[in-house]
């Protein structure tokens, strides 16, 4: 009986963290801090990064930004670069210098496509802008930010400039990807070693 509980934990814990691997979010720049960053508040503006999906199944689900001020209004928005198409947004508030990540209506991005993440103002806000940035600030794997895209039009119309190693509004993408095969397995293999204890 002891044997069988264990094995039962084990199976508990196995599909649990299977679970968490398929649905925990991931932010490509949590963590990252532009408090060394120049400041900026022009009026009527969109600021964000463009980036390419390197693995499949992957889902964003969120949308953050940092910057200097607080209780100034943006919209958070994601742009698919190759039809120019505004996919999820959602209004936030500015509120200083931290990490702040806004839910999205879910978007599956396509292995090999290529997207943009940012922040929308109409009005005057401020955001953080910065050059020769670190490599920190381009992070490579299952999503590569490339480069910055940024228009200076408030109103809603696909960012079309852009800058290289350049990050004028700090934002990012938050998203999922589905759980390893093995750790699916691993849940699995625990199940039956319950089932066949109790047959």
């Amino acid at each position: 009986m002891k044997s069988l509980l264990i094995k039962a934990t084990i199976c508990a814990v196995s599909v649990l963290l299977a679970g968490q691997a398929a649905t925990a979010q991931i932010h490509p720049l949590e963590g990252l801090d532009p408090s060394g960053f120049h400041t900026n508040n022009p009026t009527d503006w969109f600021r964000g990064y463009e980036f390419n999906v390197n693995a499949d199944g992957i889902t964003a689900v969120e949308i953050g930004m940092r910057t200097p001020a607080t209780g100034q209004a943006a919209t958070l928005e994601l742009w698919d670069s190759n039809t120019q198409t505004l996919l999820s947004s959602t209004a936030a508030t500015t509120h200083g210098n931290s990490w702040m990540y806004y839910d999205i209506p879910n978007v599956a991005l396509a292995n090999g496509g290529t997207y943009v993440v940012g922040m929308r103002v109409v009005g005057t806000a401020d955001y953080f802008f910065s050059w020769d940035l670190g490599d920190e600030w381009y992070p490579t794997g299952d999503i590569e930010y490339t480069t910055m895209r940024f228009h200076n039009n408030g109103f809603e119309s696909y960012p079309t400039s852009t800058l290289d190693g350049f990050q004028y509004g700090v934002v990012d993408i938050g998203y999922t990807i589905p759980a390893p095969a093995g750790a699916a397995l691993l849940a699995m293999g625990g199940l039956v070693v319950v089932r066949r204890r109790r047959a």
